[in-house]
C-alpha cells in the first residue's frame, strides 16, 4: 500500500488520540514529541518496504532477462523474493 507523509501523520495521530481518549497510553514526553517520534518511525519503516519492493522488482527483471525460455509466474517469484530479502533485512512484512 502506497501512503504519502501526510497520510502517514494522520493514521498516527489518529491512532494515538483514540489510545489517549481510552486512557490507553499516557505519556511520560510532550505529546507531540511522541507523536512527531512515532512519525519518523512509521516513516523509515515503509522507507525499508519501497525500498525491498524497489530491489525485489530489480532482481526479478534480472531473472526474466536471464530466463528466455518457458514462462514465469512473475507475481509469484516476486512475492518469493520479497520474502527472501525480507528475511535477509530483518524486515517483517
Amino acid at each position: 500500500m502506497k501512503l504519502t507523509k501526510i497520510q502517514i501523520e494522520r493514521l498516527v495521530r489518529k491512532i494515538f488520540d483514540e489510545l489517549a481518549a481510552n486512557k490507553i497510553v499516557t505519556y511520560k514526553s510532550p505529546e507531540e514529541k511522541v507523536i512527531l517520534r512515532a512519525i519518523e518511525y512509521i516513516s523509515a519503516d515503509y522507507d525499508k518496504e519501497r525500498e525491498l519492493e524497489r530491489d525485489a522488482r530489480k532482481m526479478l527483471e534480472d531473472i526474466e532477462r536471464q530466463h528466455t525460455t518457458g514462462e514465469l509466474d512473475r507475481h509469484k517469484m516476486l512475492q518469493m523474493i520479497k520474502r527472501k530479502l525480507a528475511e535477509e533485512r530483518k524486515i517483517i512484512l
